[in-house]
C-alpha cells in the first residue's frame, strides 16, 4: 500500500493561505473554532469545511472529540513538520528579498485637466467603481491599474477639485529607508506613467504620512502575539499586530529612520556581547599573569629571606674568624718579641741533600 503523503498544497490558494494561517494558530497551542473564524475573517461553516480537510490529511487532531459544542485542535506531529516546511520557505523568501515591506502606504496628488478625467475612468481595464454613499458630498471612483490600487474622490473640498488617492502594492527591502525609497521612486514612475498616457497634469504627488507603514516580522512581534493571543499592543514608536490577510505577526514603523536604529539593535547587542567576552577573556589573563607575577614575588621574597639568614650565619663566622685571627696575631706578636737575638738560621731540607750529593 503507498505511503499516503501529507500535503495541503491540492487546495485552492485561499484555502491554502487559509490552511496555514490555522496551522500558524494551532501551533502554539489549541483554539477553539469560533475564536480562529473571528481572526481569520470568515464564517463558521468555511472554517469547518477546513478543519475537516486537515484532520482528514493528518495534520490537526481534536483534543476532546466527545464534547459536542467546544471542541478544541490541536497539531499532529505531521501538521509541525509540514508547517516548519512552511516558515522556512517564508523566511528564505523574505530574506531573498528583503525583512522589511511596505504595506497599506497611500498617495495623492490633483488631477488638474477635468476634460480628460471621464475617459480616464471609463477605461475598461481599470474597472473603476462608482460609489455614491462612501463620503459625504463626494463621488468615489475605485479602480485597480497594474498592481495599484486608485481611488479617485471627486469634489472632496469644492465640487470642482478631484484628487487621485494611490495606495501603492508592498515592496521588499532590507532597511526601512530602502523601502521607502523603492516605494517612492515607484510610485513617482507610476504617476508619470498615468499623466503622460491620459495628459490629466498631475500635481506633485504628496505621500500621506498617516498611511505610511513599514512592517517587519521580528521574533519579537511573535512572541507577543503569541503571549496575547493575536491582540494588537500599541507603542509609541510602533504597533504590533497581525492584521489580514497573512494574519503573521508583525512590527509596523511610520518612522523609517526609526526603524533602522531598531533593526541594528540585534547587531548592538551582539557586538555588546563580543565585548563583554573580550573583557572576560583579557580579565582572566590578567588574573593569570597576576598569579605568576604574585608566585614570583612570593619566590623572591623567600629567596630573600635565605639570603639573609645565609649573610647573618657568614657575618657571624667573619666575626668569629676574624677573633680568631686577632688573638693568633696577638700570640705571634708576643712569641717574636721574647725570642728577638736568639734565633739561629737553620738550613733548609734542600742545602742538606745539596752536600750529600756534592760533597
Amino acid at each position: 500500500m503507498p505511503k499516503k503523503r501529507h500535503s495541503v498544497v491540492k487546495f485552492t490558494p485561499d484555502i491554502l493561505r487559509r490552511a496555514y494561517i490555522l496551522l500558524a494558530y494551532l501551533k502554539d497551542g489549541s483554539y477553539f473554532p469560533t475564536q480562529i473564524a473571528k481572526r481569520l475573517g470568515v464564517k463558521r461553516e468555511t472554517l469547518a469545511y477546513l478543519v475537516r480537510k486537515l484532520e482528514g490529511e493528518g495534520l490537526i487532531y481534536c483534543t476532546n472529540p466527545k464534547s459536542n459544542k467546544f471542541k478544541q485542535y490541536k497539531l499532529t506531529p505531521t501538521g509541525e513538520k509540514v508547517y516548519a516546511g512552511y516558515e522556512s520557505t517564508v523566511l528564505a523568501n523574505q530574506i531573498a528579498k528583503g525583512r522589511i515591506t511596505t504595506e497599506n502606504s497611500r498617495f495623492k496628488c490633483l488631477i488638474r485637466n477635468h476634460e480628460k478625467f471621464l475617459p480616464f475612468i471609463q477605461h475598461p481595464f481599470y474597472n473603476f467603481i462608482r460609489r455614491n454613499n462612501e463620503l459625504k458630498n463626494c463621488i468615489v471612483y475605485h479602480g485597480k491599474i497594474e498592481d495599484v490600487n486608485v481611488t479617485i474622490i471627486h469634489g472632496a473640498r469644492h465640487i470642482s477639485q478631484i484628487t487621485m488617492v494611490m495606495t501603492s502594492p508592498k515592496f521588499y527591502a532590507h532597511t526601512g529607508k530602502e523601502a521607502i525609497y523603492i516605494m517612492y521612486k515607484t510610485m513617482v514612475e507610476f504617476q508619470n506613467f498615468i499623466d503622460k498616457q491620459w495628459n490629466l497634469h498631475l500635481s506633485p504627488i504628496e505621500v500621506d504620512s498617516e498611511h505610511l507603514e513599514l512592517a517587519w516580522e521580528s521574533p519579537y512581534a511573535k512572541a507577543m502575539m503569541t503571549k496575547t493571543r493575536g491582540s494588537p499592543i500599541t507603542t509609541p514608536m510602533f504597533k504590533i499586530n497581525q492584521s489580514p490577510p497573512s494574519l503573521r505577526p508583525k512590527e509596523e514603523w511610520h518612522d523609517p529612520e526609526e526603524l533602522d536604529r531598531h533593526l541594528l539593535l540585534p547587531d548592538i547587542v551582539d557586538q555588546l556581547r563580543k565585548d563583554v567576552s573580550t573583557i572576560d577573556e583579557n580579565y582572566k589573563q590578567l588574573n593569570s599573569k597576576v598569579d605568576i607575577i604574585s608566585n614570583a614575588v612570593i619566590s623572591l621574597v623567600e629567596s630573600t629571606r635565605i639570603i639573609a639568614n645565609s649573610t647573618r650565619e657568614t657575618q657571624t663566622q667573619l666575626t668569629i674568624l676574624a677573633t680568631k685571627l686577632t688573638e693568633l696575631v696577638s700570640v705571634s706578636q708576643s712569641k717574636i718579641g721574647q725570642g728577638q737575638g736568639k734565633t739561629e738560621e737553620k738550613p733548609s731540607p734542600l742545602s742538606k741533600e745539596a752536600e750529600k750529593m756534592f760533597g
